[in-house]
């Protein structure tokens, strides 16, 4: 018998979250979730937050002007 999956509501009841360097507003961010503690009625979910994007090095926009 093949189960069927089915759609879940989530609601947050608690965020915190620590900034270690400022966001850019042109940065592309790379977000990787996991479950810490799964549980049956509720669960803890892990989030890192990441920029994806970083700058060219000097040597490389020097060699192309």
């Amino acid at each position: 018998m093949m189960r069927e999956s089915a759609a879940a509501l989530f609601v947050v009841t608690d965020a915190t979250l620590k900034y270690r360097h400022p966001p850019r507003l042109d940065g592309e961010p790379l977000v990787t979730t996991w479950v810490l503690e799964p549980g049956r009625a509720c669960m803890t979910i892990g989030q890192q937050v990441r920029c994806g994007p970083i700058r060219i090095p000097t040597s490389i926009v020097k060699a192309l002007s």
